[in-house]
């Protein structure tokens, strides 16, 4: 039988909770993976380097081995560019909308604010920082 603790407004069921050396450990790694003088490559950059480029191999293999002519390179390398320019700008939208959620923060700078503010990492992107 669960036994709740009342906490404020909240019921914790005890047995949820997990004894300390069951928690995760989040890992305190630098998220600078090479620095060179004022460019700084991070980790997550080259993830979504790693990203981009297996889907234009993957994408290379299958297009070699399907034989359609309306399925080739250049198509491919278009559906890259609209990819690399949905992750850009969804990034940057969706921190917009989920770390500065008052409207007025958003809407009343919303051009420069989006573009070209550089308090994050899809605008560093975007200003090729």
């Amino acid at each position: 039988m669960a036994t709740a603790t009342d906490f404020g407004d909240v019921r914790i069921i005890e047995f949820l909770i997990l004894p300390e050396p069951l928690m995760l450990i989040h890992p305190q790694f630098d998220p600078v993976a090479l620095q060179l003088g004022p460019l700084a490559i991070h980790w997550y950059g080259l993830m979504y380097l790693a990203g981009f480029m297996t889907f234009l191999w993957l994408g290379r293999k299958r297009i070699a081995t399907l034989n359609d002519p309306l399925i080739n390179s250049k198509l491919l390398d278009d559906i890259m560019f609209y990819g690399v320019l949905g992750v850009i700008l969804g990034g940057r939208f969706g921190y917009v909308l989920f770390y500065k959620p008052t409207a007025e923060e958003i809407f009343s700078q919303l051009p420069e604010y989006l573009f070209l503010n550089s308090d994050n990492f899809i605008s560093c992107a975007v200003s090729m920082c």
